[in-house]
């Protein structure tokens, strides 16, 4: 579950899942990270995890997969769905209390999987993401999404497109710990998802390791989502740039 070996290195905070709203920054060059977190609410347990690597510094290439048991009014049963697809261009870092930060992800969901977490059709995305760094040391960092998400209609209707946005906050108010909260409308990860909204804690261990926990619930919608809680974990390790280095030819 940890993509690359864990080393000290300068990593700011950002804005990871469970957390929705993405924020404007890449892992880094010749870095890996692993997100991995678990939501559960009424209708189903979900255990996540995405690996991204940085192969060139402007760049981040993610893959990642749910599973877990859903049991919607039904005796409990196990799913999977994906691999989730997603590549982050950065298009420019946040410059604190100043310029903010812009970076631009396309993503698809393959139609794979098993159970009731399996989509029938791919899945496609994408969106812009802008943070904004404000006071000293990244002590308040804010963040926005706006995007679409296109999906196949059930029954082999045609393509669905349904707009996304969010907006976020991340606050520190001691040492490694912050609050987090946003509202978001839609998620490029499950279209299923209508207007909602979260709030929690994320504790920054170090530069490599973090830890959050949040609690969320639907605010609009036809049917508004459940109340949920999630609990996750960032591992951030690296250099990895001897996986990109084109094998010598031995003499």
């Amino acid at each position: 579950m940890v993509c690359g070996v864990l080393c000290s290195l300068g990593s700011p905070a950002r804005a990871v899942r469970p957390f929705v709203t993405d924020d404007a920054r890449v892992v880094g060059e010749y870095l890996a990270q692993a997100e991995t977190w678990v939501r559960g609410d009424r209708r189903s347990f979900q255990h996540w995890l995405l690996c991204a690597v940085s192969p060139w510094a402007p760049l981040e290439l993610t893959i990642g997969v749910v599973h877990g048991a859903s049991y919607d009014g039904t005796p409990a049963a196990y799913a999977v769905h994906g691999p989730v697809l997603q590549a982050k261009a950065l298009l420019w870092e946040p410059r604190p209390n100043g310029r903010p930060g812009l970076a631009l992800s396309f993503g698809a969901t393959a139609p794979h999987g098993y159970g009731a977490f399996q989509q029938h059709d791919w899945e496609r995305f994408g969106y812009l993401a802008v943070t904004e760094s404000l006071l000293s040391e990244e002590r308040l960092l804010l963040h926005a999404n706006v995007g679409m998400l296109v999906a196949g209609g059930a029954n082999g209707a045609g393509d669905v497109t349904t707009y996304t946005w969010g907006i976020g906050a991340q606050l520190r108010v001691i040492a490694g710990l912050h609050v987090v909260g946003e509202v978001i409308s839609g998620d490029p990860y499950e279209p299923t998802a209508g207007g909602a909204g979260q709030a929690g804690f994320r504790y920054i261990l170090s530069d490599r390791v973090q830890v959050d926990a949040t609690v969320g619930g639907g605010l609009w919608g036809e049917t508004r989502l459940p109340m949920w809680g999630t609990a996750g974990l960032r591992l951030v390790g690296g250099p990895i740039d001897k996986w990109f280095r084109r094998p010598r030819n031995k003499s």
